[in-house]
């Protein structure tokens, strides 16, 4: 399990992570998307160690994190940014890695690789970048960690790889209980994957929580009207956003459906409809609210 607690972190005048505290449960997938420069990079930095937050702790299994827990091969970290040696291969980048993570598997490197038909004497240089991230992502999980975390691994790989890719990670997790954070600006990437998610902007939590309790979090209705409504007609409700076309109107709201559906009932809609809610929604609504991108008008037409 991992605890992070209160933690902030700032470069020069600008405060990246404002006061975040979430927890990781062992053996879960735990997600964080975000807007661009939202702090998801910086957060995977401080919470493995690589740099040290201003304010705050981070425990790993009831441990705070320290220098010496820092330098422990239970915990892996994978950039966005590869870093290898000119003309360095598939097979040289492992065998660095070997030097300090002493559960590497030589032989599960070989299963991994060959899922993505990738040969241990290529040249990195010479992969695209989806090719390069499968190489090091296949060295990072045949490094075996307790924890490992990932930022935007996931990201331009193709939808096969994509698949194969999870299954490595599944596998993992099954057989060893392994702990993933995964950052990725793509929250359908996650969505299917992970645990629990959290949405981050301009360095807070804005919504965070397991996927189907994020689902239930907004209630969608689609009804119609023979005659206009205002926005008066709904005053007893928290509407986050109403788009109309002609008649059909289309309502974002939060709290007990059955009240909801009752009130508009009470309206004599020829029509109404309860629709699901993605977790994409409650998020692009939540930031929304939190100031980002444009805010919807409630009688705003399509």
């Amino acid at each position: 399990m991992i605890e992070i607690k209160n933690i902030s972190k700032s470069f020069d005048e600008a405060k990246v992570l404002d006061d975040i505290t979430c927890e990781v449960k062992q053996g879960t997938i735990f997600g964080i998307v975000g807007s661009n420069g939202a702090g998801k990079s910086t957060l995977l930095r401080v919470i493995s160690g690589v740099y040290d937050p201003e304010a705050g702790s981070i425990a790993y299994n009831g441990t705070e994190l320290d220098n010496k827990l820092i330098n422990t091969p239970d915990i892996l970290f994978l950039s966005d940014e590869i870093h290898y040696e000119p003309s360095e291969t598939i097979n040289n980048l492992s065998k660095r890695y070997k030097l300090f993570y002493n559960n590497f598997s030589d032989g599960k490197l070989n299963v991994l690789l060959e899922m993505f038909n990738l040969k241990r004497n290529t040249r990195i240089e010479k992969l695209s970048k989806g090719m390069k991230k499968q190489a090091v992502l296949s060295i990072a999980l045949a490094c075996q960690p307790e924890f490992l975390f990932l930022d935007e691994t996931l990201d331009g790989l193709d939808p096969i790889m994509r698949i194969n890719a999870k299954k490595m990670i599944f596998d993992e997790i099954l057989e060893r209980q392994m702990t993933v954070v995964i950052a990725s600006h793509s929250l359908k990437e996650l969505e299917d994957m992970c645990d629990n998610l959290a949405m981050l902007h301009e360095g807070k939590i804005v919504v965070q929580g397991n996927v189907d309790s994020l689902k239930g979090q907004l209630i969608k209705i689609r009804c119609a009207f023979e005659g206009s409504v205002a926005k008066e007609d709904f005053k007893d409700m928290e509407i986050y956003s109403i788009e109309s076309n002609g008649k059909l109107y289309t309502i974002v709201a939060s709290g007990d459906e059955e009240k909801i559906k009752a009130k508009i009932s009470g309206m004599n809609p020829m029509y109404i409809e309860v629709l699901p809610v993605s977790v994409e929604e409650t998020f692009v609504i939540r930031l929304q609210l939190a100031g980002y991108g444009s805010h919807m008008d409630w009688r705003s037409e399509k």
